[in-house]
């Protein structure tokens, strides 16, 4: 995992990115009951990288006259997930998969630029 810091445009409106990478190999997906792990897939590998605008609010406050976007840009790509599943852990995955997308945390702001207006 790495992050660097970017900067483009010209003074006096530089403006400062922040980017994160994020590379793991040998992922896989395990269970564990009762103290006994089980694997769960092949292992598989995931790249991630996200970038966002550093200082926002100060920008905004001192350039009133200029929007600034100011979501994340996730961008990232992964190997594909081959599972093995009996029934037990199939339904436990399900259950977390249903659970996480139908959560609502209130954070679509920060993925959706100019939310108020796009939502």
């Amino acid at each position: 995992m790495s992050n660097e810091r970017l900067i483009s445009g010209d003074l006096p409106r530089k403006i400062f990115m922040e980017r994160y990478l994020i590379k793991a190999n040998k992922m896989a997906f395990y269970a564990v009951h009762e103290g006994v792990k089980e694997q769960l897939s092949e292992f598989f590998t995931l790249n991630m990288q996200f970038e966002r605008m550093k200082y926002a609010i100060d920008f905004q406050t001192i350039f009133d006259d200029c929007r600034f976007d100011t979501t994340y840009q996730i961008k990232g790509s992964f190997s594909p997930i081959i599972l093995a599943l009996n029934k037990t852990n199939f339904l436990v995955m399900l259950s977390n998969i249903f659970s996480n997308l139908s959560y609502d945390d209130m954070k679509d702001s920060h993925y959706v630029f100019n939310y108020q207006t796009n939502v």
